[in-house]
């Protein structure tokens, strides 16, 4: 079928009372922009828009296009993670049925919006504060953990998909998230680069595939902690401190020979584990051990 563009989805959602059929949508108030017309970002294949219900304010998604088996997969991500309720994730439903466009009916996803802090800001907030550092690390542990015992994988942390409300964990885009009724399915997306295993592929998915990059962020989180300057000589940019090129080639790298230089033995120790881990078998991630078993 053909899929409604910007200026459609736009005239629908100014008139939700008749376009959209989920209740609660159907009252609920437009954020707009300078213009007075809907706040509206766009993407590869679908539109948000921002709504506010009460005192919740949700992320409004509309597909512009067919994205294959994703929208299946967003049914099974919902319901799963609806089950197990970690606090790490926010609200989040996938409506078959969600809004009425030109008379037809199309899918959208609606996902609780979250005044949060990017990973990589929050870091660089608060470099000189050894405490919090090591506390967000640890977090990262008990998430991993977390995650795991509920059979999940979200597939793309980084600094950008992890936000930091107050000093507390939340992660966004489940796009690439792995959950049990997704096994034996091939990973949609491969996740950013500066914080994946350099030889990941598609067919790396499943509840282990988190435990590379949550050994990135806390080998770089350690580091940091313990060197605040490595923030200025290489971190920023698109990761923590590793770039995707210091994951391919970690002998040939300046902060990894910072890190394995470092005075601090627990830094030693993360950096000469992570340097293993990222020329071993991408597609045996469940033989690198749980972050809160290094």
């Amino acid at each position: 079928m053909a899929w409604p563009g910007m200026v459609e989805y736009s005239a629908a959602v100014q008139d939700r009372r008749t376009s959209f059929l989920a209740p609660e949508l159907k009252s609920a108030t437009i954020v707009n922009n300078r213009l007075g017309l809907p706040k509206v970002c766009s993407g590869a294949f679908a539109i948000v828009y921002e709504l506010e219900t009460g005192k919740d304010l949700w992320a409004i998604r509309c597909f512009t296009k067919d994205v294959g088996d994703l929208q299946e997969r967003y049914a099974a991500i919902a319901q799963h993670l609806k089950s197990v309720r970690l606090p790490q994730f926010v609200r989040f439903d996938y409506l078959k049925d969600g809004i009425r466009v030109n008379g037809k009916v199309y899918p959208i996803m609606k996902m609780q919006w979250v005044e949060g802090v990017p990973l990589n800001r929050y870091v660089e907030q608060h470099l000189g504060d050894r405490g919090r550092l090591l506390a967000l690390a640890g977090k990262f542990g008990e998430l991993a953990a977390d995650l795991e015992r509920q059979r999940i994988g979200h597939g793309d942390l980084s600094a950008d998909n992890v936000l930091m409300v107050g000093d507390e964990i939340r992660l966004i885009d489940y796009d690439g998230m792995f959950v049990p009724k997704l096994a034996g399915r091939k990973a949609r997306e491969l996740g950013n680069p500066a914080f994946q295993h350099p030889k990941r592929h598609e067919g790396v998915y499943g509840p282990e595939i988190d435990r590379f990059a949550t050994l990135v962020i806390a080998t770089a989180l350690a580091g940091l902690a313990a060197d605040p300057t490595l923030w200025q000589r290489h971190g920023g940019g698109n990761g923590l401190l590793f770039s995707p090129v210091d994951l391919r080639d970690p002998k040939g790298s300046a902060v990894f020979r910072a890190l394995l230089g470092a005075r601090d033995a627990t830094v030693k120790a993360l950096a000469a584990e992570l340097t293993k881990w990222c020329q071993a078998d991408p597609a045996k991630p469940a033989n690198l051990p749980p972050l809160d078993g290094l």
